[in-house]
């Protein structure tokens, strides 16, 4: 298995400096943050292993599978219909929600299942 992570910020070079090996490629189409299509991949770098997270702030990368799965997730949660009493509670806590989910604070669904039923009920009053 091979981890990808983008440069979106910067090219890659000889800059960079990891314990084990990694190879910088092209990207592919598919190299991208889905919360920002547009905004295109200078290179990747691929490993074997995952890195961890001090490595990917510190070499400013974006992970793929990480971004795509954050934004699967981003897409459930603005599918939903929450059960408030006015609609624009709804539109707040999809925003608050959905920033917690783009910043990784709200991995899964079950998560954030909780987090809905938790803000609707602060939102009707419960």
């Amino acid at each position: 298995m091979y981890y990808r992570y983008a440069s979106l910020l910067r090219p890659l070079g000889s800059w960079v400096s990891l314990d084990y090996e990694y190879r910088i490629e092209d990207p592919k189409e598919t190299d991208i943050d889905p919360f920002r299509p547009d905004w295109k991949a200078h290179d990747v770098l691929v490993t074997e292993f995952p890195l961890l997270k001090e490595e990917i702030t510190s070499l400013q990368l974006t992970e793929v599978q990480e971004m795509k799965k954050r934004k699967e997730l981003y897409d459930k949660l603005y599918e939903m219909t929450l059960n408030v009493k006015a609609e624009r509670y709804e539109t707040v806590i999809k925003e608050e929600l959905g920033d917690k989910i783009r910043s990784g604070k709200i991995k899964n669904e079950t998560v954030l299942n909780k987090m809905v039923e938790k803000y609707v009920k602060y939102a009707n009053g419960d």
